[in-house]
């Protein structure tokens, strides 16, 4: 769960390892102690992302690549968008950002102006 939440980036792995500590007493982690940790570090990111960053996530999620500009790049470096290189590169939205209200409505707002409403 903990590796699925990291998008698969190791550092995000790690610090949803120690959110996850924080939320027992004695390991194991239990799937309770994961899924608080999930949601802290999506308060993280619902902190940390500038508002006008929504449209340009709810664009990568979309089209899974990112522009050469300084929003993208800052986006990638914040790891609130992750980069993927398997046969092919390919970017999208870390999975804690998924979950947040803003990147909802962006997406949706996206969606709408795809079919004109």
């Amino acid at each position: 769960m903990l590796i699925e939440a990291s998008g698969g980036h190791p550092r995000l792995l790690m610090t949803l390892v120690r959110y996850a500590l924080d939320f027992v007493h004695d390991p194991p982690v239990t799937r309770e102690a994961a899924r608080k940790a999930f949601r802290r570090l999506v308060n993280d990111y619902g902190r940390s992302i500038p508002d006008e960053h929504w449209p340009l996530l709810a664009r990568v999620h979309r089209e899974q690549t990112v522009r050469n500009d300084d929003d993208h790049q800052l986006m990638l470096f914040n790891l609130s968008v992750l980069e993927y290189q398997n046969e092919d590169r390919w970017c999208d939205v870390q999975p804690a950002v998924l979950e947040l209200p803003q990147f909802q409505a962006a997406l949706t707002k996206l969606t709408e102006g795809d079919h004109g409403g």
